[in-house]
């Protein structure tokens, strides 16, 4: 009896240019690493990431992994990740494996790092002499460090897979806030920082309540803790939000961030940055020496979309929002 694999291996492979600017790319982050086996596998990561960036492209998927731990060098240099963000659907991991793993373990190694907050693992063969690479194809999950390659689904069911995801369990839907439904990771001002929402001392003496002005619509004040690495390890800042009915059509919003319970003062150089629908920066300000918070208004309407970038040095944490 003779047991075939799953799919024929000329079914799954796809090939693919390696770019030029994809290897300058690879080559400059690779330079960064502390050694040469950190250097190796940082470089076969960013070509992994950029080579299934440009097949995107051309298939006309919009992908940017300009905002990804791959692009972050203190989480290039601390942990294995290769991953990439397709727009409006959330992060694929790209993980790469040479024409002798192939043969010899017909395998690819997921480290355990990042197997959470992905919607895909793509594999694709990568050998760096050679100027193009073969996608092998992808899976949806992985429950194990070790891909079997015989699992792999053809990158030409990719799209069509693509087409069941949706930002709306990464975005934070604001007018549903209104009506009492806020996601899990947004905490009441009580709970994050100890204090009642009287007591909360940047309200600027003014009670939230009394400024909607729509009928039935109370001001609704929540807050995230973000965590930012800094040179002496990790800091835990909170991101407040304040949504004020101001008619059925508009919103105040006010973006404020400040110290958790444990830190007095911000990190100087803390930069906090509103970007719209298009990728265009609006607004931005940025932490001075012993400021207790920095903020950011503006109003909106529904269906607005929004994010803020919030930036330390070389790390970058986005939070995206619609309204």
């Amino acid at each position: 009896m003779m047991i075939e694999p799953i799919r024929a291996e000329e079914d799954i492979a796809v090939p693919v240019l390696i770019t030029q600017k994809a290897r300058q790319i690879a080559h400059q982050f690779a330079q960064q690493q502390p050694n040469g086996a950190k250097a190796k596998q940082v470089f076969l990561n960013t070509l992994a990431v950029c080579t299934f960036n440009n097949y995107l492209k051309i298939l006309g998927i919009p992908s940017d992994p300009s905002n990804c731990d791959s692009w972050n060098p203190v989480m290039r240099m601390t942990t294995n990740v290769a991953d990439l963000e397709v727009i409006g659907k959330g992060r694929i991991e790209c993980r790469s494996i040479s024409a002798l793993e192939r043969e010899n373990t017909a395998e690819c190694y997921v480290p355990t790092e990042v197997k959470d907050e992905r919607i895909a693992y793509v594999v694709t063969q990568i050998e760096s002499e050679r100027s193009d690479a073969l996608i092998l194809g992808f899976l949806e999950r992985v429950d194990s460090e070790v891909l079997p390659l015989n699992r792999l689904r053809p990158i030409s069911d990719f799209p069509m897979y693509l087409d069941q995801y949706s930002l709306s369990d990464r975005v934070t839907q604001l007018s549903n806030w209104l009506h009492g439904q806020i996601e899990t990771a947004w905490q009441t001002i009580e709970d994050i920082l100890g204090i009642s929402l009287t007591n909360y001392q940047w309200r600027n003496n003014r009670s939230l309540a009394a400024e909607s002005t729509t009928p039935n619509l109370s001001s609704v004040v929540r807050g995230k803790v973000l965590e930012v690495p800094i040179r002496q390890g990790i800091e835990a800042i909170v991101l407040i939000t304040e949504l004020i009915p101001k008619s059925e059509q508009e919103l105040s919003i006010e973006l404020k961030i400040c110290p958790s319970t444990k830190q007095t003062f911000l990190p100087v150089g803390l930069e906090m940055t509103v970007v719209d629908a298009v990728g265009e920066a609006v607004m931005h300000t940025q932490a001075r020496d012993e400021n207790r918070m920095i903020e950011l208004g503006f109003n909106a309407e529904p269906g607005d979309c929004f994010s803020l970038r919030i930036e330390l040095a070389e790390v970058t944490i986005e939070e995206e929002f619609v309204v």
